[in-house]
């Protein structure tokens, strides 16, 4: 549908000394956040294929706090 984007989301995590609790929500507009992942995470790259809304954030939780944030813009 025209008011989907898609793409590769792609960020890089510091390394962590012990595994942390990684989750990646996402978060449309007027619905309900959904989870994409939770896992253990020692760091580094994290790339997956997206399709999303306009409007939706892409969300990186680490031990339940926002450590990044992508918003899928229009083109």
């Amino acid at each position: 549908p025209k008011e989907n984007r898609y793409g590769l989301f792609d960020h890089t995590l510091p390394s962590y000394p012990v595994p942390v609790l990684l989750e990646v929500i996402l978060r449309e507009p007027g619905a309900d956040d959904r989870r994409l992942l939770s896992m253990p995470y020692s760091g580094g790259r994290l790339a997956f294929p997206y399709v999303a809304p306009i409007g939706t954030g892409i969300v990186v939780l680490v031990n339940g706090e926002e450590v990044f944030r992508y918003d899928v813009l229009p083109q």
